[in-house]
């Protein structure tokens, strides 16, 4: 039974480099993945790799790590992931998943589907290879990862040498190897350079990578913009037929706008129809009354005399009054002649009525003093009388004198307008007689003026009242007139009835009918100018068939055709078409364009190919140079401890398979404090160097060391898979049979998966090995 159980037993790629979608398994002990160059060994190489312990360590990302990221990148744009299922330490099965986009790691009990991540690191690469593994990822990385370019560089006497204490130096720190510094710094001359200069190796290997990363940058973006191409043509495409459909939904919505024209047109054509039809009907009913000719005057004269008789009507009713009236009319106007005649001497005594009433007034204040005077004499004579009573003569004398001179005041004071008045009254006699003689000759004045008034009124009044009764014998004479006349144009019309009444309801009769037949004659041209209009040369009932034919081929886009007429909805069809048209157009053109482009455009997966390869033999120098360089400086300080302390363990483990793979002829390995290797030749029982015998034993030799270091550098019971790129290469058969044989054996304890291009490897290999074989098929890589 193994030792170990730890092994990966499948590893499933979701995406990376050339392979997607593709699993491998792998047996407990070893595996041979045997397929030409090309075939995609070195990318299952790395993929699995990856898989176990990850793509890139944890910790920030270095520019080499980008790059190893972005040289497996899948080229199908997959998603960029794998699955291995792993048997861990005492048998637990495993999966982890990987996302080597985000360098993380999920791990999941494949026997309870849990997530167990937190107890492997959770989801840190280098954690998860220390706790599943026991082993630091960058140690194993370098023990356990066996190259044909470490191989390859055996080429010289120290080789063997250096190439171990390379990998002694990264398997541990304090291995002492100060005597190989000057050794490592001439290997690294040779093999990559110790300065940058063009010409050295790793700066032409970078300066190809840099060219074909550029190239490939470029192809890339031609393809980007090949795809962009083809995204613009996708849209002017998508464009064009969009642009098609609405094209297609307005020809719909121009037929249910036709289909709403057809169906209104018909509605009018049936209205249209239906009045024609009425029309008709009249046109027969009055065609006897078609050439009947209506006078000009019959019209005018009717209304002419319906207007006489209405006033002769309202005047008949009135003669009685107006003649009674006439009659008191000319008894007022009688009397009040005479009342005039009678009251004419008085005319115009008015006129001076003012002038004298003045004068009068002013004598009536002059007689007012005068009295006053004489009521003073008499005053005085009494005042003498009694002073003569009372014996007082001398008062009664002055009395007299005072009486007397008033009586010769009053016999001097006579108002003035009193003369006036005398002179200005008609007549002789007393003032104040005459006075109201003028008074009373003024008032009849007045009344004269009156009555005279009065009468002009009512003599008006009988003019009116006579003009009346001339009139209504005048509107009888002109109604007689008139109805003459009617009769006359009755008569012309030929209408001759001795009653004027039945030869106007006759008249009237044809001249409704004559008027109904020109009016439904002319709606007749009308409505069937219109239904002409409307429909065309067209029936009716074609029409309607039309309607419905188009009716039945409706689907849908009712929508677009509602509250639109149909010149809105063709100019939008036409703007859409030309929109179409510009469309298809652009995307025609952009199909050339993208078809000139993609004939043009450079192979990007083969320049990737080339990139691929031009990185890893960067990858290759750079790592040949990071060994050298650590092993520079990591040996100078402490390479004496280390080999003191590797060279006995290897010494002694090189013993036995060294005897195995070189059937016996070395059955003895020394090895020194310096990590130099010496064999016992069977020829002349003496050691020689390593460096003495063939190139094909040193790499013999380098092979049994480095599994022999991984077995002895790692813990215990912890012995992770071993992968060996290609170790048989320029080895004979034999050699590889031997070969084969010991690894079965080693595959007891440990896992080992052998990539190889030689046949014999598979041809060769034991019975219990488990064979992976990957072919190319068309360009592809397929596994057998």
């Amino acid at each position: 039974m193994p030792r170990c159980s730890v092994h990966i037993e499948s590893v499933h790629l979701h995406g990376f480099g050339r392979l997607a979608g593709r699993e491998f398994r792998f047996g407990p002990g070893l595996t041979v993945v045997h397929g030409p160059n090309e075939a995609g060994k070195s990318t299952l190489h790395a993929a699995l790799s990856a898989a176990l312990f990850g793509l890139v360590g944890s910790g920030r990302r270095k520019r080499d790590d980008t790059a190893r990221i972005e040289r497996f990148r899948p080229w199908d744009g997959a998603r960029y992931a794998a699955t291995a299922e792993v048997v861990a330490a005492g048998g637990r099965r495993l999966r982890l998943e990987w996302d080597f986009d985000r360098a993380r790691v999920a791990v999941v009990d494949a026997a309870a589907g849990t997530d167990i991540t937190r107890d492997y690191g959770g989801g840190d690469p280098d954690e998860l290879v220390r706790a599943l593994w026991g082993v630091e990822r960058s140690v194993y990385l370098h023990l356990g990862h066996v190259a044909q370019a470490e191989l390859a560089r055996i080429s010289d006497p120290t080789g063997v040498r250096h190439a171990i204490e390379a990998v002694v130096g990264q398997g541990a720190a304090d291995s002492p190897a100060q005597a190989a510094v000057a050794a490592l710094k001439d290997q690294r001359a040779c093999l990559v350079g110790l300065n940058s200069a063009a010409t050295k190796p790793l700066a032409r290997a970078r300066t190809e990578r840099d060219r074909l990363a550029v190239a490939v940058a470029d192809a890339a973006a031609e393809r980007g913009a090949v795809d962009g191409l083809a995204s613009e043509r996708d849209s002017a495409r998508a464009a064009a037929e969009a642009a098609d459909r609405r094209v297609r939904a307005l020809e719909h919505a121009a037929d249910h706008v036709r289909v709403r024209e057809l169906r209104r047109r018909i509605d009018w054509a049936d209205e249209a129809d239906r009045a024609a039809r009425a029309a008709a009907v009249v046109v027969e009913r009055e065609a006897e009354h078609a050439d009947f000719v209506p006078s000009s005057e019959v019209g005018t004269l009717r209304h002419r005399l319906r207007d006489l008789e209405t006033e002769r009507d309202r005047r008949s009713g009135e003669r009685v009054l107006d003649t009674q009236r006439l009659t008191e009319v000319e008894r007022e106007q009688v009397t009040l002649a005479a009342r005039a005649e009678a009251l004419a001497p008085h005319r115009g005594a008015s006129a001076r009525a003012a002038e004298i009433d003045a004068l009068a007034l002013a004598a009536e204040r002059g007689g007012d003093g005068r009295r006053r005077l004489l009521g003073l004499i008499a005053l005085t004579g009494a005042v003498a009388v009694a002073a003569v009573a009372i014996g007082r003569p001398a008062l009664a004398g002055l009395a007299v004198i005072a009486g007397i001179a008033s009586l010769a005041l009053a016999a001097r004071h006579r108002p003035p307008g009193a003369a006036e008045l005398d002179r200005a009254l008609p007549g002789t006699g007393p003032v104040e007689e005459r006075l109201a003689a003028h008074r009373a000759a003024c008032a009849a004045d007045r009344e004269l003026d009156r009555i005279e008034r009065e009468l002009s009124r009512v003599q008006v009044s009988y003019a009116g009242l006579r003009a009346d009764l001339a009139a209504l014998d005048q509107i009888e004479r002109e109604r007689a007139q008139v109805s003459d006349r009617v009769r006359s144009e009755l008569t012309l019309a030929g209408f001759d009835d001795p009653d004027l009444e039945d030869g106007l309801r006759r008249y009237d009769t044809a001249a409704s009918g004559h008027a109904q037949f020109v009016d439904a004659a002319a709606t007749q041209r009308q409505k069937r100018a219109e239904l002409e209009r409307l429909l065309g040369d067209e029936s009716l009932e074609e029409a309607r068939r039309r309607r419905d034919e188009i009716e039945s081929g409706l689907n849908g886009h009712a929508a677009l055709a509602d509250g639109r007429d149909l010149a809105a909805v063709e100019t939008e069809r036409a703007a859409a078409e030309a929109e179409r048209d510009r469309a298809a157009l652009s995307a025609a053109a952009l199909d050339a364009r993208l078809a000139e482009r993609q004939r043009s455009a450079p192979g990007v997966a083969e320049l990737r190919e080339q990139l691929d390869e031009a990185i890893e033999q960067v990858v290759r120098l750079e790592h040949t140079d990071a060994v050298l360089r650590l092993a520079e400086a990591e040996l100078a300080a402490a390479a004496d401890e280390t080999y003191r302390d590797v060279a006995p363990a290897l010494g002694a483990a090189l013993a036995g398979p060294i005897s195995r793979l070189t059937a016996g002829r070395y059955a003895t390995a020394f090895v020194e404090d310096d990590l130099g290797v010496r064999l016992e030749t069977p020829e002349r029982g003496e050691v020689v160097d390593l460096a003495a015998l063939s190139h094909g034993t040193q790499r013999q030799v380098y092979l049994v060391q480095r599994l022999e270091l991984v077995r002895l550098l790692c813990p215990a019971g912890a012995t992770p898979p071993v992968l060996l790129d290609d170790p048989f290469a320029h080895v004979d058969a034999e050699r590889v049979e031997r070969t084969l044989a010991y690894l079965s054996d080693l595959a007891a304890d440990r896992q080992l998966i052998l990539f190889s291009t030689d046949r014999a490897a598979v041809d060769l290999a034991p019975s219990s090995a488990a064979v992976i074989q990957l072919a190319l098929e068309g360009g592809a890589v397929a596994a057998a």
